[in-house]
């Protein structure tokens, strides 16, 4: 998903001046991304937007991204349970 400059900031939780001040302080740009990383790796997240496909593949251009209600491994968990029922 492509997420807009509203989007983004809300998952990393602060703006562009935040970002920077975070960069200059690490003296590393890397550390930006790593803090958006960690707060979307291993977690679920409901998102609408507008899809496109072209040469390069599918890309969704968010227009909602928002935490899913339940936590993966618990819907992971509760599927499999399912799945071991049903043989």
């Amino acid at each position: 998903a492509i997420l807009d400059d509203e989007l983004t900031e809300a998952v990393y939780g602060g703006g562009l001046e935040a970002a920077r001040a975070a960069a200059t302080e690490a003296m590393d740009r890397g550390v930006v991304q790593e803090d958006i990383a960690e707060s979307l790796v291993g977690r679920a997240f409901r998102v609408r937007g507008n899809l496109s496909v072209d040469e390069y593949g599918a890309n969704l251009d968010a227009t909602e991204f928002d935490p899913a209600g339940e936590p993966p491994a618990r819907l992971a968990a509760e599927t499999l349970a399912d799945l071991e029922a049903a043989e």
